[in-house]
């Protein structure tokens, strides 16, 4: 026993003191309890008690230390033998944990981790999100190595993400479309340092790839006007939302009844890409087309059915792809860059596409002398330098705004 006993001047209990290492630090740590006997030989035998309990608890008991003192000595064997691997190190890591707090080591092989990191980002994010993640992953896992995948996640280094990354750049996918891929991964990594799987990020040391520009081009006016001549009713919508409002096209295509207040002309909107909320003045000619519109008494009917909860990059069936044909058409054409390899990763990138209506909305306000400010609001673009501004602009600036934007239906929409 490594205990005294000794009385309190005042009480009439002996108490127990004795020292204990602390787990954290290695530092011994004094605990001093009473023992709630008043003679000598009794509290003796409670103190016994308190002292094994304690050192029970923190996991520096006799047993404990037996237990200990077996595993280092397998360990110690199997380093002299040259036996002691990093799979065996974890292994004997796990066993010490299992003895001193009641928990193994969590272990994971790479592709466990990254499989338990998507199921707890669906609960978090969009499931368009998740499918995103999910496909970044699954091609960096299929490009793995079989035995790398199944390898503990803490032996996954940087000299792999860089060798994937290289990889895929020289596949024909360009930086920017890389960087995105390699976001999920990194997201995952930085979770498991958060929960103490791995001790660093290997994805910090990669440095980012400098992106390719390719300028995106705005619609005329006399396009647009070519444009609503071919759509179909909801198709003609959609334009005029993106022209009038500058929105993405998941934004427009989920639209709802119950966010149009045609009272007071405006429309709620929350951006998914940045989750930013914005109460959008309803333009003229947008007005007009939803007033034109079959009138239903349920709040959560779409304004676009047919487009809701469509896909937006579905190949031949997706938003984009139907604007795409809706501008063949039209008789539309912008600038077209091919994919840098044949048969590569790379993508057919077009100047012209649902996202330049957004850029002709915000070019209309500019060239109408809507300030910077505003035509970010609208947009529902973020900027910590204007993060304050915005709060306590009212509805007539961003109605004004908004009608800044010429008409494609009256005189002078060309102007």
């Amino acid at each position: 026993m490594a205990f005294t006993l000794q009385k309190k001047d005042g009480s009439p209990f002996y108490y127990v003191h004795f020292r204990y290492p602390s787990r954290e630090t290695g530092e011994p740590i004094r605990v001093s309890r009473s023992t709630k006997e008043r003679t000598k030989s009794a509290a003796w035998a409670k103190a016994a008690e308190l002292e094994k309990a304690i050192r029970k608890e923190y996991g520096c008991d006799q047993e404990t230390n037996s237990v200990l003192y077996a595993i280092l000595s397998r360990a110690c064997g199997d380093a002299t033998k040259g036996e002691l691997n990093e799979a065996k190190a974890s292994e004997y890591l796990s066993e010490i944990l299992q003895a001193t707090s009641g928990k193994p080591l969590a272990r994971f092989t790479v592709r466990e981790w990254f499989t338990k990191w998507l199921e707890q980002r669906k609960s978090e994010v969009a499931k368009s999100s998740v499918a995103r993640y999910r496909s970044a992953i699954n091609c960096f896992l299929d490009w793995l190595p079989e035995e790398s995948q199944s390898k503990n996640i803490t032996q996954l280094t940087t000299g792999e993400l860089r060798e994937f990354r290289q990889s895929e750049l020289e596949a024909g996918l360009r930086p920017q479309s890389v960087k995105t891929k390699l976001k999920p991964i990194r997201s995952a990594l930085s979770q498991a340092v958060k929960d103490r799987v791995i001790s660093f990020n290997p994805a910090d040391s990669i440095d980012t790839i400098p992106a390719d520009k390719f300028e995106k081009d705005v619609f005329s006016p006399c396009d647009l006007r070519k444009i609503l001549s071919v759509a179909s009713p909801e198709w003609k919508g959609m334009v005029l939302v993106g022209y009038y409002l500058g929105p993405h096209i998941q934004d427009a295509s989920n639209l709802l009844w119950r966010q149009v207040d045609l009272s007071s002309r405006t429309i709620s909107m929350k951006r998914v890409k940045n989750g930013k909320a914005i109460k959008a003045p309803i333009h003229d000619d947008l007005h007009d087309w939803l007033m034109e519109q079959e009138s239903t008494d349920d709040p959560e009917a779409p304004i676009f059915p047919s487009l809701r909860g469509v896909s937006v990059g579905a190949y031949s069936v997706g938003l984009c792809a139907q604007f795409s044909s809706l501008l063949e058409t039209a008789g539309i054409e912008g600038r077209v860059e091919e994919a840098k390899t044949e048969g590569g990763k790379g993508r057919r990138r077009k100047s012209l596409g649902f996202s330049c209506l957004r850029h002709t909305f915000n070019s209309a306000m500019a060239n109408a002398g809507v300030g910077q400010e505003i035509r970010m609001k609208l947009a529902g673009q973020s900027s910590n330098a204007f993060n304050d501004i915005y709060t306590h602009l009212d509805h007539e600036t961003f109605s004004n705004a908004v009608h800044a934007v010429p008409s494609l239906f009256q005189e002078g929409g060309d102007e």
